[in-house]
């Protein structure tokens, strides 16, 4: 605080007063939007199901099942030929598959959740409570 210059350093650089707060003309309102952007939050970014799907295929252990896979496919086959040897591998790489489509589809939803219409209507709500219990922002004097 002190290194901008105390409270009446902020309140000038600001526009603004300790007792009055902002002005809330349209013009004020206006210039604040240019200076210092708008009062939102950011939207986060929707990731798809396909590319969340993709991402589990990052995770270590998933590497390590499908390289299993691999090995067991390769050695099943030289050892108990293509009529049967086939089966374990074929299981590990149905298993992982499983796991990343549970994987996917439930981070999916969470992300449905988060940035969906609804949490979106639920943190407003929320706000407007919290403005309700604390009081608003002066403009104007008011």
């Amino acid at each position: 605080m002190q290194a901008a210059g105390g409270t009446d350093a902020l309140l000038a650089r600001y526009k603004t007063s300790a007792v009055n707060g902002i002005g809330g003309t349209p013009e004020d309102v206006a210039d604040r939007i240019a200076q210092f952007g708008e009062n939102k939050f950011p939207e986060a970014a929707f990731e798809s199901w396909w590319s969340i799907f993709f991402d589990c295929f990052k995770d270590i252990i998933l590497i390590i099942l499908m390289v299993a896979a691999v090995v067991s496919l390769s050695v099943g086959i030289y050892e108990h030929g293509g009529k049967t040897g086939w089966i374990d591998g074929v299981a590990i790489l149905i298993a992982v598959v499983v796991v990343a489509t549970v994987t996917a589809t439930n981070d999916y939803n969470k992300q449905l959740q988060v940035s969906g219409p609804l949490f979106r209507w639920r943190r407003a709500r929320g706000l407007r409570a919290l403005w309700r219990r604390c009081g608003s922002a002066g403009r104007g004097g008011k």
